[in-house]
């Protein structure tokens, strides 16, 4: 008589291998479940970046800044002073490590209720599949939960941390003293990020902007113009021009790398000024009052429903809250250039499955763990940005969106 536990186990290491093998093969199953980790492979992909690497901790070396030496000089009187400046930072960080169980029991696959070989087959491959396919979704959507994490210290970066960085740690509303709001929080407490000091590194912080009235038409005591100009103001603060000649010795422009991410409340905020606008900026036949893929500068202002309700921002006291419950009440919208800051993968535990084992106490149940090292990792905070509200935009102070 077939021993069907067997053969189910054998089918699932047989197969472990055939999944998920490369960056796009993770790429195109990410893209259909999940929204903020395939924009990171996306933007870390269009430029080439190396997104599994291997090593103890995930490195790179920083251009933090430039120290001058340039001279002009005249060739009958001048001698030269030979300095040899040492402006690469190196930068690394531990890796993160999430894991997923594909599991089942004895019972649930000698129990499938066809009697024949074939169609006892065909349904443990189908249990298997639809098994395999609830633990990598499972899995990729928590990974999508662990990027927007709020900012914690104790849980992102200090020596017994767990959680990888996110992107509300990275990005992050300024206080004013300079440095990252987030940072000087009972959550983060430190001007340290990612093992740099933000408060001394003047590199290593994110671009801020503010707004005071939606669209045009000021609110209460606001003085800092329209959301459309803070806009602007963020994308010339994160644009890096590439000069004409060795385009390699600067960054990239402002384009198909840049995600722009608010609230459900930040994206009918920017749909009702498109809306209010309309007379200028669309022509007179158009009919439809929604604008179901509102755009800036080419790039879609995307909703991302956990930036509205995870507690992000700074409220009265020290602790985080949600957008409408902050200081300054009111959507805000994450510059997030996913070619500085995305995901990264240890290339030999890049999804790896185990084989499968039984465990302690549980004789009759099996299961096959599913591993990925992986960290959020920031090459440059300066190409990073967050538009917040300057004054109360809520509805308590006459505006309701």
């Amino acid at each position: 008589m077939t021993d069907w536990t067997n053969v189910f186990s054998d089918f699932a290491v047989a197969t472990e291998d055939t999944y998920l093998k490369d960056p796009k093969g993770f790429l195109n199953e990410a893209s259909t479940r999940t929204t903020l980790l395939s924009m990171g492979l996306k933007g870390s992909a269009n430029k080439g970046i190396k997104t599994l690497q291997g090593g103890e901790n995930v490195k790179e070396q920083l251009f933090a800044e430039y120290e001058d030496t340039v001279v002009d000089w005249s060739p009958t009187s001048d001698t030269f002073e030979l300095p040899n400046p040492q402006f690469l930072q190196e930068h690394g960080i531990p890796w993160r490590f999430t894991a997923v169980p594909i599991t089942w029991s004895d019972v649930e696959v000698e129990l499938q209720p066809d009697t024949t070989r074939d169609g006892q087959y065909r349904r443990l491959t189908d249990l298997y599949a639809r098994k395999r396919q609830h633990a990598y979704g499972n899995l990729m959507e928590q990974m999508d939960v662990r990027m927007l994490n709020a900012p914690n210290y104790a849980n992102q970066e200090a020596s017994a941390a767990l959680q990888p960085y996110s992107l509300p740690s990275a990005i992050t509303e300024a206080n004013s003293g300079g440095y990252p709001l987030a940072y000087g929080t009972a959550e983060w407490g430190n001007t340290r990020y990612q093992g740099f000091d933000t408060s001394t590194n003047a590199w290593w912080k994110n671009q801020t902007g503010l707004y005071s009235n939606i669209d045009g038409h000021p609110v209460g005591s606001g003085t800092d113009g329209s959301l459309f100009e803070a806009f602007d103001d963020m994308m010339l603060k994160t644009e890096f021009k590439q000069y004409p000649m060795h385009a390699e010795a600067t960054a990239s422009e402002f384009g198909p790398s840049v995600n722009i991410l608010c609230s459900r409340w930040g994206k009918r905020s920017f749909m009702s000024a498109l809306r209010n606008s309309n007379e200028m900026l669309v022509t007179t036949s158009r009919q439809d009052p929604a604008y179901n893929t509102p755009m800036y500068s080419g790039i879609p202002v995307q909703h991302i429903e956990r930036l509205g309700t995870n507690e992000l921002y700074k409220a009265a006291g020290s602790a985080l809250t949600t957008e409408d419950a902050a200081d300054k009440a009111g959507p805000r919208f994450t510059f997030w250039n996913s070619e500085y800051l995305c995901p990264i993968f240890h290339s030999s535990r890049y999804f790896k499955m185990k084989k499968p084992g039984t465990y302690a106490g549980q004789p009759f149940r099996n299961a096959i763990w599913i591993d990925t090292w992986w960290q959020m990792f920031c090459r440059s905070k300066r190409r990073q940005g967050i538009v917040s509200p300057g004054y109360d935009i809520s509805s308590a102070n006459g505006v309701a969106f």
